[in-house]
């Protein structure tokens, strides 16, 4: 997906595997239990966004906003983490 709005979008227990999205927006979007499994976010806005238990193996964030991101119980194995923003200002 490019130049998506998918702000607030529930896709829990999702299957994305090597999924792109790139300048997306998806601030407070839940992923949770989802499969990100090599998926890649480029230039994408996850702000109080919801990844807990997500499988982030070799997932690759690039330039993205990560800030308020529940990150707890994933499995980050692999995970690349490319100038991405994860202080700052809370989210909304």
């Amino acid at each position: 997906m490019t130049d998506s709005m998918l702000d607030e979008v529930r896709a829990d227990r999702g299957r994305f595997i090597g999924a792109w999205f790139e300048r997306c927006s998806l601030r407070g979007a839940s992923f949770r239990d989802a499969n990100l499994l090599k998926a890649c976010f480029r230039e994408a806005d996850l702000r109080g966004g919801d990844l807990r238990a997500a499988d982030l193996r070799r997932t690759h964030f690039d330039r993205s906003d990560l800030r308020g991101v529940n990150f707890r119980g994933c499995d980050t194995q692999g995970l690349r983490l490319d100038a991405v923003s994860v202080f700052g200002p809370p989210a909304r």
